[in-house]
């Protein structure tokens, strides 16, 4: 299972240069050289997304803190 996830970033990339006209040991065109550009720029930026948004809408205060350390501090035995 962990294989797969790891397989799966480096065959999307490869998925994504040839969708560009990407070729190896050539000089590239234009279009390829974009999609270059976009795969290490507006891709990773639309898939950080999702959880800039997460984050933004998990707010973590100061009396959910103190719920949270309570409730760890009675998971592992140890009560204040």
């Amino acid at each position: 299972m962990r294989k797969g996830w790891v397989i799966l970033p480096i065959h999307l990339a490869g998925i994504i240069l040839a969708w560009f006209g990407f070729v190896a040991n050539e000089v590239q065109t234009d279009a390829a050289m974009m999609g270059i550009r976009t795969m290490f720029s507006i891709f990773p930026a639309v898939f950080a997304l999702p959880g800039i948004i997460a984050i933004y809408f998990y707010r973590i205060d100061s009396t959910m803190l103190k719920t949270m350390e309570k409730d760890l501090l009675e998971r592992h035995g140890t009560a204040v």
